[in-house]
């Protein structure tokens, strides 16, 4: 079992074959927020500008690369993409 440091929710949503795994949670101000377990069992979050959440869960390949898609609105009436590249960009 694992949460990041703020989380009151936690879903991880994929594991990669190294055992990275991607994911969202929600903190303790119900703000969502990305994050990446990498094998070593560090998190790091990442937030997307306007991300309310994420449908459907998000991904993570080989190389710890992450895509999914994020609604920007209570509505979830605007929906995109995004790609979290191994690296943080």
């Amino acid at each position: 079992a694992f949460d990041p440091v703020d989380a009151i929710a936690t879903q991880a949503d994929s594991i990669n074959p190294s055992g990275a795994i991607s994911g969202i949670y929600a903190d303790v101000s119900y703000n969502i927020h990305g994050f990446v377990r990498s094998q070593d069992g560090s998190i790091t979050k990442y937030d997307t500008s306007g991300f309310l959440g994420s449908l459907p869960p998000s991904r993570i390949n080989a190389k710890g690369d992450v895509s999914g898609s994020y609604c920007d609105d209570a509505g979830c009436n605007l929906i995109h993409g995004f790609l979290r590249t191994s690296d943080g960009t």
